[in-house]
């Protein structure tokens, strides 16, 4: 449902999917001094964000978000699995929450829902 890139370079980032892809950058989110939350689009759709890299992650990396109907029964799911939350569920613009966790073989996957 989203794709969200935290990136060393963001610039480099939007030219090489902007290229190679045929993506484009449109617009932002300021998001303090965490910098720019920068929007990707396929064609009209937009399709997920380029934002930097935090300092507690150690390389570029691509976090895929996946949707589901509840998001506290979502995070329930994920402990009961053997999962580990590292974020949320939080808020987002819109109204949804999501949440950042850790399969049990170690793979980093986020959700995104509304709260039932």
């Amino acid at each position: 449902r989203w794709n969200e890139l935290q990136a060393s370079d963001q610039d480099r980032s939007v030219a090489f999917y902007t290229r190679h892809f045929g993506w484009r950058q449109e617009g932002d989110m300021d998001m303090g001094d965490f910098g720019s939350y920068r929007f990707l689009y396929q064609g009209e759709i937009m399709i997920g964000a380029i934002m930097p890299r935090m300092p507690q992650v150690p390389q570029a990396a691509w976090t895929f978000y996946i949707g589901v109907a509840d998001i506290d029964r979502a995070a329930d799911a994920v402990r009961a699995g053997g999962g580990t939350i590292l974020h949320g569920p939080s808020e987002i613009p819109g109204g949804e929450y999501s949440l950042t966790a850790v399969d049990p073989q170690g793979a980093v996957f986020g959700l995104v829902g509304p709260r039932q």
